[in-house]
């Protein structure tokens, strides 16, 4: 399954007025985008593809977004959060899009209503068609 980055992954947002230096932007022309190169988002990153290849033995939750997360705990002071779609393509190929991926101090997975789900249900429902559901 091809694995596509999004450009969330090494960067981050601009604050409301703050300057936008062309040296450390980035536009994502699809979107109309520009953000700020983040170097500890960039470093953080390297990871990815060790925290995706571990998926089937991860923990996986629901967003409530139409899309889910992941966490790779150990990095101080908060958790590294990966947060990822998987879209058929077509005729059985699907793709999986890392959304965006950095460190949060508040803890997603440890908040009331945040629901887990195994990758293999994920993967199971994308090749049904359905996008899981939240229990109520």
């Amino acid at each position: 399954m091809p694995v596509h980055f999004s450009h969330h992954c090494f960067t981050t947002a601009y604050e409301n007025g703050e300057f936008i230096d062309a040296r450390s932007a980035y536009t994502d022309t699809r979107r109309g985008e520009t953000r700020k190169f983040c170097p500890a988002r960039w470093a953080l990153s390297k990871e990815l593809a060790g925290v995706i290849r571990g998926l089937q033995a991860r923990r996986c939750y629901l967003t409530g977004r139409d899309n889910f997360f992941t966490v790779n705990a150990g990095h101080q002071p908060g958790d590294y959060i990966v947060y990822f779609n998987i879209r058929m393509l077509g005729a059985g190929k699907a793709l999986f899009f890392v959304e965006s991926a950095y460190v949060r101090f508040d803890a997603p997975q440890r908040q009331r209503g945040v629901q887990k789900i195994s990758l293999s249900a994920i993967l199971r429902n994308v090749r049904l068609g359905c996008r899981p559901r939240r229990s109520s």
